[in-house]
């Protein structure tokens, strides 16, 4: 049971509604986390606008940013993360393989280097928050610049949500009991 009530559109002040009304028509609903985050609104418009670039096409290839984020999830025990990027993994091209094979990931064959330099990078800075040499020449050795900014604040940044979600026991949205591959 979530620690924070969820709030809906008219428990925001005026100038926040919108922010509902955005997320109402872009996913047809309004997730838990966002209705629980509405505690805080002012940040929360920050966060739903920082969290719709992170999840937009850039420098950093859609199914490594993915696969980043579901290891965060997986490591952090944050189910509502897991659950609700396997739909949005697949869009990126990850098979149901790759996704069964995100939590034994090492010894997994579905992997290219690529793929498992970006989950040990992932997985070392959600458990350690520094990124050793190796793990950093991993990822530096086929990511730009750019895309290895953007996979920092990806993991950055879903590291957050899960700080979020777990303490404040943010319940999975009763959408993934039902349908497991929505959003």
């Amino acid at each position: 049971m979530a620690r924070l009530p969820y709030l809906d559109r008219d428990d925001l002040p005026e100038e926040q509604r919108a922010i509902f009304d955005d997320l109402e028509r872009a996913r047809g609903y309004v997730p838990n986390l966002y209705r629980a985050l509405a505690n805080a609104p002012r940040l929360m418009a920050d966060f739903v606008a920082m969290g719709a670039d992170i999840r937009r096409p850039s420098a950093l290839r859609q199914d490594l940013k993915e696969l980043a984020i579901l290891t965060v999830g997986r490591v952090t025990g944050a189910t509502t993360i897991w659950v609700s990027h396997q739909a949005w993994a697949r869009e990126a091209g990850l098979s149901d393989e790759e996704l069964l094979g995100v939590p034994a990931w090492r010894g997994h064959p579905a992997f290219s280097s690529e793929q498992r330099a970006v989950m040990a990078y992932a997985e070392e800075v959600t458990t350690e928050v520094r990124a050793s040499d190796e793990t950093w020449g991993a990822v530096r050795a086929f990511l730009d610049g750019s895309a290895l900014a953007e996979l920092a604040l990806v993991v950055g940044f879903y590291n957050m949500v899960a700080r979020f979600l777990e303490p404040a026991q943010v319940d999975l949205d009763p959408r993934y009991t039902q349908r497991p591959d929505t959003r």
